[in-house]
């Protein structure tokens, strides 16, 4: 049988010998979802019928089931070929070389020109030192009480599910947790009176909480010391 020169190796053929590729013609441009019976190094040209112009593809990978077409039209952008992430499977771009980031639960993304940024939603609690007597307090913050007598706090009227906030005794001269009318503020299995108080008693004590019920319920969910609640 005679040698067939479509399979013989490029290093078995003699020197600028013409080098035979699979290349197809379409009217329209491929997608990531055209690999099955293609092969890597195959040419997809799409003639577009309305102009007509031509553009060139040739098929560079098949990671996953989907195919990695690369444009190689003069206005062609070469694009990121895949991004590999440290969960599931292989990410590649649209003929657009776009690859869509999103954000999931506390993430969000923002991108402006050619940077990229991903930011948390996800806050602590900023903390203050108070001197001064009484103290609005805003949500997620987070309070030393450092005065020369105790230092009230009150409540915010309005709070989301979620919000927190923490409370430290300083400087040994006690704090007064007031909630508003409406408010009450759950430590364990107690509870304060609707419009209640929680009083700290010795230096070092802390108490931490987070809003349960909009506008109406903080729940303790860390402490150390004793309070009393009225």
């Amino acid at each position: 049988m005679g040698e067939n020169n479509l399979v013989r190796s490029p290093l078995q053929m003699p020197v600028n010998s013409p080098q035979f590729l699979r290349t197809f013609v379409f009217n329209r441009p491929p997608t990531t979802a055209d690999y099955r019976n293609f092969e890597v190094t195959d040419m997809w040209i799409y003639r577009n019928p309305s102009v007509p112009t031509y553009s060139f593809f040739v098929l560079v990978d098949k990671p996953n089931g989907s195919g990695i077409w690369l444009d190689l039209s003069a206005n062609a952008n070469p694009g990121i070929e895949m991004v590999t992430p440290d969960q599931g499977i292989v990410v590649v771009p649209d003929l657009s070389q776009n690859i869509n980031v999103l954000g999931g639960t506390g993430i969000v993304t923002v991108g402006t020109a050619n940077t990229l940024t991903i930011n948390s939603t996800v806050t602590g609690l900023s903390w203050i030192v108070d001197t001064l007597s009484p103290i609005n307090v805003n949500v997620n913050e987070g309070h030393f009480a450092n005065g020369v007598g105790a230092i009230t706090y009150n409540i915010p009227a309005l709070m989301a599910v979620g919000d927190g906030f923490g409370f430290i005794d300083l400087g040994g001269n006690g704090f007064v947790i007031q909630a508003n009318a409406g408010q009450t503020i759950q430590v364990g299995n107690q509870a304060t009176s609707v419009g209640g108080t929680i009083t700290s008693s010795a230096i070092g004590d802390a108490i931490f909480f987070v809003c349960g019920v909009a506008n109406t319920n903080l729940s303790s969910f860390s402490l150390q010391g004793n309070f009393t609640l009225a």
